[in-house]
């Protein structure tokens, strides 16, 4: 049986490379969540052409919405009653601070270090809140 595994921030960037790897490679069933659903799709596509025994199951999540998030984890729970890995890699900040690259932190805007914090660290601690009770009902590791 393969392991099930949540990666956040999959359309992109580190959160799509686990993704990828962990399908391909690992042979996972990985549930990649990002707000681009075509970007999703285009990653769940690569994976499938990898030829490994893992897959990719696209999920539009915002992580900025605490309900969606709860609903998703509560569809994950109902499919597979586990998860074996969780990747929090869903990160904000970096959009956010783009165009005040090369700036001294006090010459930006606070926007910057809000969606740090929002999508980064908050929704890292939402999700993770969410899943551990499975994890540890079930016992992955």
């Amino acid at each position: 049986m393969s392991k099930i595994c949540i990666v956040t921030g999959a359309s992109r960037g580190l959160g799509r490379g686990i993704a990828l790897t962990l399908a391909r490679e690992e042979g996972c069933k990985v549930y990649a969540t990002a707000r681009n659903g075509e970007a999703l799709s285009a990653l769940a596509e690569e994976a499938a052409e990898g030829g490994g025994a893992g897959s990719i199951e696209p999920c539009v999540v915002d992580q900025s919405d605490d309900d969606a998030v709860s609903a998703f984890v509560q569809e994950v729970d109902a499919k597979e009653s586990c998860v074996d890995l969780l990747v929090n890699s869903a990160f904000g900040g970096l959009i956010a601070m783009a165009p005040h690259f090369g700036k001294p932190f006090w010459e930006r805007p606070l926007s910057v270090f809000d969606a740090s914090i929002e999508i980064g660290l908050r929704s890292a601690h939402v999700m993770s809140a969410l899943v551990a009770p499975i994890m540890v009902r079930t016992n992955p590791g």
